[in-house]
């Protein structure tokens, strides 16, 4: 089959256009970080309500001198003025956006911070005896140890 450079060139643009409207959409679901100018209740605006509930409406206004609309369901807003917060931008045309939250990291478990710990005071004790060791062999030592017994 025979395909003619017409029909190849309208399939190369075609396929162009796709990837520069995925591009488009994957930029438009970044995350941006900003600090918190201004919280204006838009109460001329009203509520908002869907199947999952009322909503309030805040203009934000950041230190970059956007502004964007947020929904809430309280009667204040979640943040506050000078907070740095991240958020994706719903609708450039209306001036949505939302809030990202980001999952904060654990805390490392009890007992592997003891065990740690003790391999560091065992390392330290170990190398305190040697003069030419210094605080890297010193935290090398403590990471074998630990490996030893974890292993």
């Amino acid at each position: 089959m025979v395909i003619s450079n017409e029909i190849f060139e309208t399939y190369r643009i075609r396929e162009k256009a796709r990837n520069i409207f995925k591009q488009q959409l994957t930029m438009n679901k970044m995350s941006i970080t900003g600090k918190i100018k201004t919280i204006l209740e838009t109460e001329e605006k009203g509520e908002w309500s869907n199947s999952s509930g009322t909503f309030n409406k805040f203009q934000v206004t950041f230190d970059d001198g956007k502004s964007y609309q947020f929904l809430g369901k309280s009667t204040k807003f979640k943040k506050n003025i000078g907070d740095l917060i991240d958020y994706e931008v719903t609708n450039q045309q209306y001036g949505t956006a939302k809030l990202i939250y980001t999952q904060p990291q654990a805390a490392p478990n009890k007992d592997v911070t003891i065990s740690k710990l003790a391999c560091l005071k065992a390392a330290a004790e170990f190398n305190a005896g040697r003069p030419q060791s210094d605080r890297v062999s010193v935290v090398e030592d403590a990471k074998h140890f630990y490996n030893w017994i974890i292993s």
